[in-house]
């Protein structure tokens, strides 16, 4: 696992019904905010700041096939022929990785850490 050095968050959050929403600049849209949106919404962030890959070669949470299997994925980032070149899954702090989810994604490239 690689460790990352996330960029200070600066994230538009606010309370509806006591629960908290965060604001996802790439769908621009708000969403619960869960243990795990909070990791993916870090990691684009890496991302967009430190790494420097525009929006446009960033989807998030879309389907994809594995065979017959449909999956959905957190992160995936394109090259600039628009061709996939990072699938990154997110999981929250204390998540128990098993082999089975390497076995499920075989093609997961990046693991996404909750070290934030």
């Amino acid at each position: 696992m690689i460790l990352i050095e996330y960029p200070a968050p600066d994230f538009k959050i606010e309370l509806r019904n006591d629960q908290p929403f965060i604001f996802d600049s790439i769908r621009r849209k708000w969403l619960l905010l869960q243990d795990e949106e909070w990791v993916r919404q870090n990691f684009v962030q890496y991302l967009l700041q430190v790494m420097r890959y525009p929006k446009s070669l960033i989807a998030l949470e879309k389907e994809i096939y594995l065979g017959d299997l449909k999956k959905r994925f957190d992160i995936l980032v394109y090259d600039y022929n628009h061709k996939p070149w990072m699938l990154v899954e997110c999981k929250r702090e204390k998540f128990r990785f098993l082999k089975i989810h390497c076995t499920r994604y075989c093609a997961i490239i990046f693991l996404c850490p909750p070290n934030i």
